[in-house]
């Protein structure tokens, strides 16, 4: 989990493609019965936080065994938990689930998840709202041509229309500014500093149209490179004030999965309780472990099963 980027798992979860809008809707109305605790509101700048909480799961388990091996010893369902269901306008947005019951860290996780990167304001923010590990590239690409075609422009003006239509150029700029403006004579300072770098015989070939495309070109691919790396750096950075504790909650699709999971767990809970007490009633003396190993047995035997049987008459 070291290595997973929340913030684009957040805005992952909260675009409008079908899936994700399908996946939002299928986990919201498990909540309230997963976390029967008070629930309490977070308002924000665009939305609300719906907090819901419990201080164990809601069904004991049915029989506790202590593991096998150390790979049995996986992390349980037991102890105050919490999620929160972001909305905008009555509709979820994205989820956050965490083991934990402490209203401050609830609350400053939330916090930075609004200002940083599901409220994050266009201008005045940093790092900038379209700089992430998704758009690094494309953001560099913006700004290299919009830097390069400001040099490009001040590149040709004084390499190519200064030194060849000087006067022209300075009557033109005579109408804006004043009319003692001449430029006779002038000399490139562009094509001195490459003359003087590469030598008068290479002078040509760096100053034809073909060169000085690739000197505009590559320079836009390496700013582009070098955002697509800063996105990512700029992900990190959006959740640097988030307490440590939080780095271990679910979000987003992660959260919603564990939903599912743990709504998978309540069935199953329960569906051992009425089958083991009903087995019970039939007279069948049977102890838990037994029926456990019963029980699995039957769920698999279910699951070898075709989902649709055709009915002989038909």
């Amino acid at each position: 989990m070291k290595d997973r980027n929340i913030a684009q798992l957040i805005r992952e979860s909260v675009k409008p493609n079908p899936s994700t809008v399908e996946a939002r809707e299928r986990a919201v109305p498990l909540v309230p019965s997963l976390y029967p605790g008070e629930s309490y509101d977070l308002n924000t700048r665009r939305g609300i936080w719906r907090v819901f909480q419990r201080q164990d799961f809601p069904v004991a388990p049915f029989q506790e065994q202590p593991p096998k091996t150390e790979s049995d010893n996986l992390p349980t369902d037991s102890g105050p938990e919490s999620c929160a269901v972001y909305l905008q306008e009555g509709r979820p947005k994205t989820f956050v689930v965490g083991r934990t019951g402490e209203r401050p860290l609830i609350e400053r996780t939330l916090a930075v998840l609004s200002a940083k990167i599901l409220e994050q304001r266009p201008l005045i923010s940093r790092p900038a709202r379209s700089l992430n590990a998704e758009n690094g590239l494309a953001f560099g690409l913006r700004i290299g041509i919009i830097i390069m075609f400001f040099v490009g422009i001040f590149a040709a003006l004084d390499l190519i229309l200064l030194p060849r239509f000087g006067s022209d150029v300075a009557r033109g700029l005579s109408i804006a500014f004043s009319t003692d403006i001449v430029i006779e004579n002038y000399r490139s300072l562009v094509g001195s500093f490459l003359e003087n770098v590469f030598g008068p015989a290479i002078y040509p070939v760096i100053t034809s149209m073909y060169s000085l495309a690739v000197l505009i070109i590559l320079p836009i691919l390496i700013i582009g490179i070098v955002f697509e790396v800063s996105g990512k750096k700029a992900d990190k950075r959006r959740i640097r004030e988030m307490p440590r504790e939080a780095l271990a909650f679910y979000y987003g699709k992660e959260a919603w999965a564990e939903l599912l999971r743990q709504q998978g767990r309540l069935k199953d809970e329960q569906a051992r309780r009425v089958l083991f007490e009903k087995c019970r009633a039939l007279g069948m003396e049977v102890s838990r472990p037994q029926f456990l190993d019963l029980y699995a047995e039957m769920k698999r035997l279910l699951q070898d099963f075709p989902t649709e049987v055709r009915d002989p008459q038909a």
